[in-house]
């Protein structure tokens, strides 16, 4: 298994570290945190279509 460890903060802030987006997909399996990255840009699901 991959270790993410240490970008956990990197997942947290996807937008500040653009050079790690293209782990995400990646990172969003280990993650504990895997919905976090889709939370921070649509934080108002239940109101969108």
């Amino acid at each position: 298994m991959l270790d993410f460890t240490h970008l956990h903060l990197d997942i947290i802030d996807p937008f500040l570290h653009p050079d790690f987006s293209y782990c995400l997909t990646a990172i969003d399996r280990f993650s504990p945190i895997p919905h976090f990255r889709y939370d921070s840009r649509d934080s108002g699901n239940s109101s969108n279509p």
